[in-house]
């Protein structure tokens, strides 16, 4: 194929007159970009295609220019020596241009091409080798039109049937003795893998965006039809020996490299590609350590790759490890390049800082990501854009409820549920179907929280059966952990409208999953997804009035929430631990041992006093009222009626700040119940007058509870009781 039949419609005008750049006239000529969508004329043969590229580079062409700009004001390079650097490139190009098998072998990644096109472009022309600027430009040119491009649909899927009669040829190798490939002909091995890398580098939330689950079918189709042991390796959960065998290769190789007095920056740079493929393809199965391995190694090679930065940030934060975590996420905002990129880092920030409890801090990472989000979101033909701005949205919608701000959040929700839908028509697109559930979830969430538990269930059911779809695959452990939340979700819902067996039905179910998932030993998510299943389990069991199988799933809760919160910079670790011992007191106080209750709850309330100095942390007060009225009701119990008091009304105090919100029905029961615990302690003073204004102020409260959701059998039944305790009161005077 003729450079001229390759480039087909690439040339965009990017200078043919006069433009202006860093506030200067540039002249040039055509600067011809391949833009990724038009790597080979067999890619699109109809003019409408070619129509829609040419749309592309016109959008293109605005971003280099502004991408330019800043880096020309930031280096101080003249306008001359960019007026050179286009003219050589214009020169230069077109016999640069990847062949199609370049581009199946370059593992279909924008920073792959780019880096493909540079080696050539240094060949023609040694400046951009050793010129810094020279070389600085042509990168973030190439790169910037290629992360454009790959987002394109069409272009996927054109090079659908390349790669996958790659990947036969890749198995072939494999099945042919992939335990005996060696450092010079492991090529076989790499391009299989580079698959996952090409997923890797799309993905823009703390899960990948792109769907390893069809990956690793069409992995698994491909080895049943030739290799019976290979089809029982994958039944174990191990997609072929592949993976394991590449571990193998990598750490030769970059043993290999440490030896060396200088390796040669090409074999470093092959060496980790190969870590990070690796390393994707073990976070995909929920192999953290083996992930954090391969990882490591990559960075060690090639210390600024961005997506090698993100994935040790979310290794880092799964493995409940906050500090380096951040430390990651910090270092992979500055080795942004793209301003997607930028937003991905962005809110890789905000998901650290919500670990580590600072709202204020996790709200500004996720604001300043989200107007980058808007932006390139503007082009409503780009789906990757799209899907970004609906993650932003709900990484927005999660602070304001933890803020308290459930219309905010509401508002969030719906917005990226409305993308989320959007995306989704395509029944075969598994991210964009995972993605819808996600954010059902979100909605049904809300629900929950104004108590419309109604419209949750209809949320959490529409979420639910598209998890079950998605877990039929066995081996994505990330579709199996998502199909447990939906378990769980409708199992609270069981619970607030009273079906105990309902609910233990789904638990139980989501227990045994989560019980696999936590074999990694390494995985501090899976550890922490299982305490919270187990504490579920166990408040059913309270229910039931199963107290010693209550307790036994209670302490085998603490027993992981403790190892969890060693992290001293982990907020929601030490949240969790608060909360395992609120539950572990609650069950011997029922048991009559109010000294280990006692014990307990204080171990707890020192927790929470400490979380909830971020007064902007809506959840944390809210724990701190409740482990306030825990100690309260033991002080009750001995007999210090001065010292519950004391108790109660600190926490009465975060109530009705909290209440002040009026759509947080979580909230306005709160505040009822505090202020029928003071009520009653002020009887026991007997001040019944006091005790009546405290119940008088309940009254109403309830009365909107009971009335907002009449399915919801908890709200009936406190209203019952406070109307009968108020004209108790009243009797008394």
């Amino acid at each position: 194929m003729a450079a001229g039949e390759k480039a087909i419609t690439c040339a965009a005008s990017i200078g043919a007159g006069c433009a202006t750049l860093a506030d200067a006239a540039i002249t040039g000529g055509i600067l011809t970009i391949f833009a990724g969508a038009t790597g080979a004329a067999s890619l699109f043969s109809d003019q409408a295609s070619k129509s829609s590229i040419e749309s592309e580079l016109t959008k293109i062409r605005k971003e280099i220019y502004g991408s330019l700009s800043r880096y020309t004001t930031e280096n101080e390079t003249t306008p001359a020596t960019i007026d050179a650097i286009y003219i050589r490139l214009d020169s230069s190009f077109q016999d640069c241009i990847p062949t199609d098998t370049e581009l199946v072998e370059a593992g279909v990644a924008p920073s792959e091409i780019g880096k493909l096109i540079l080696e050539k472009l240094s060949q023609i022309d040694g400046r951009f080798e050793t010129d810094k600027i020279w070389r600085e430009i042509a990168r973030r040119i190439f790169e910037g039109a290629f992360e454009r491009a790959f987002a394109r649909q069409d272009f996927l899927l054109s090079l659908a049937p390349k790669i996958t009669q790659q990947t036969l040829q890749d198995l072939t190798i494999i099945k042919d003795g992939v335990a005996e490939l060696r450092l010079e002909n492991a090529e076989g091995m790499e391009k299989i893998l580079a698959r996952l890398e090409s997923i890797e580098h799309t993905s823009g939330d703390a899960r990948p965006l792109g769907d390893p689950a069809q990956l690793q079918k069409q992995i698994r189709t491909l080895y049943r039809s030739n290799d019976v042991e290979a089809q029982k390796a994958l039944e174990r959960g191990v997609p072929g020996d592949g993976i394991d065998d590449l571990d193998a290769l990598n750490r030769q190789r970059v043993n290999h490299i440490r030896d060396m007095e200088s390796g040669l920056a090409i074999e470093k740079l092959a060496a980790a590609r190969s870590c990070r493929a690796a390393g994707a393809a073990h976070f995909f199965l929920g192999q953290v350590g083996k992930a954090l391995e391969n990882y490591e190694a990559a960075r060690e090679l090639e210390p600024n790759d961005f997506w090698t930065l993100v994935y040790l940030t979310r290794i880092y934060h799964l493995s409940a490890r906050t500090a380096e975590a951040l430390t990651f996420a910090n270092l992979s905002a500055n080795a942004a390049l793209t301003e997607r990129e930028h937003s991905v880092a962005l809110n890789e920030i905000g998901d650290i800082q919500v670990a580590r409890g600072d709202l204020t801090a996790a709200l500004t990472a996720y604001g300043e990501g989200l107007v980058i989000a808007r932006h390139l979101a503007e082009d409503e033909t780009n789906a990757g854009a799209q899907r970004d701005l609906s993650v932003s949205l709900n990484k927005i919608g999660d602070i304001q409820i933890a803020r308290g701000d459930l219309a905010a959040a509401l508002t969030a929700y719906e917005g990226s549920l409305a993308i989320s839908r959007r995306l989704a028509e395509n029944e075969t697109n598994a991210g964009a179907q995972r993605d819808l559930s996600v954010s059902l979830n979100k909605v049904g969430d809300i629900q929950v929280a104004r108590g419309a538990l109604a419209a949750a269930l209809t949320a959490y059911e529409e979420g639910l059966s598209i998890r079950r779809r998605l877990a039929e695959d066995e081996t994505n452990a990330g579709a199996q952990r998502d199909l447990s939340v939906s378990l769980n979700n409708i199992g609270n819902i069981q619970i607030a409208r009273g079906d105990l067996a309902a609910a233990l039905t789904f638990y139980q179910e989501g227990l045994a999953i989560l019980r696999r998932l936590a074999e990694d030993q390494t995985n501090a998510g899976a550890k922490r997804d299982l305490s919270v299943s187990l504490n579920k389990i166990g408040d059913v069991q309270v229910a039931r009035g199963d107290l010693a199988a209550a307790l036994a799933f209670y302490q085998e809760g603490l027993v992981i929430a403790r190892r969890l919160a060693e992290d001293q910079t982990n907020a929601g670790a030490k949240r969790d631990l608060s909360v395992s011992l609120d539950r572990v007191g609650a069950i011997q106080r029922a048991r009559g041992d109010l000294t280990t209750t006692l014990t307990a709850y204080e171990e707890s309330l020192t927790i929470r006093r400490h979380l909830a100095e971020d007064e902007t942390n809506a959840g944390a007060r809210r724990d701190l009222s409740v482990s306030l009225n825990n100690i309260g009701d033991i002080q009750i119990a001995r007999g210090d009626l001065a010292a519950a008091l004391t108790f109660y009304e600190e926490g009465l105090v975060i109530a009705r700040r909290l209440a002040e919100n009026e759509t947080n029905a979580g909230a306005q029961r709160d505040l009822s119940v505090s202020l029928e615990r003071t009520g009653d302690t002020y009887e026991k003073l007997d001040d019944i007058e006091a005790a009546i204004r405290q119940y008088e102020e309940s009254l109403p409260v309830a009365e909107r509870l009971a009335a907002l959701d009449q399915t919801h059998t908890q709200w009936a039944y406190d209203l019952k009781i406070t109307r009968r305790r108020l004209a108790a009161l009243k009797a008394k005077r």
